[in-house]
């Protein structure tokens, strides 16, 4: 008998911790933005409206490029030329 109620009452904790846990996953931080390919060719500042770093989650370390078109490209920020465009926009 006293089995049977520490088994009724193992089933019911983990019955009661299981949607606590789904939760918990699904409200796990991911980043808005990530890079995967960087756009091979340089941009000219007069064309770039703003500059932002991608999240430290993202596999790539990147900067986002919004153009004034409103177009977003991805460059590599140990390039010597988005080294350049991100100290002309500090």
């Amino acid at each position: 008998m006293m089995m049977m109620k520490a088994s009724v009452a193992l089933v019911t904790f983990f019955l009661l911790l299981s949607p606590v846990t789904i939760l918990a996953s699904q409200n796990s931080y991911q980043p808005d933005v990530c890079c995967f390919k960087f756009f091979p060719k340089r941009l000219h500042a007069n064309v770039v409206e703003s500059i932002k770093h991608t999240s430290t989650h993202c596999a790539k370390k990147a900067v986002l490029l919004t153009l004034k078109n409103k177009q977003e490209y991805c460059a590599d920020p140990s390039m010597e030329w988005v080294k350049k465009l991100i100290k002309n926009f500090l």
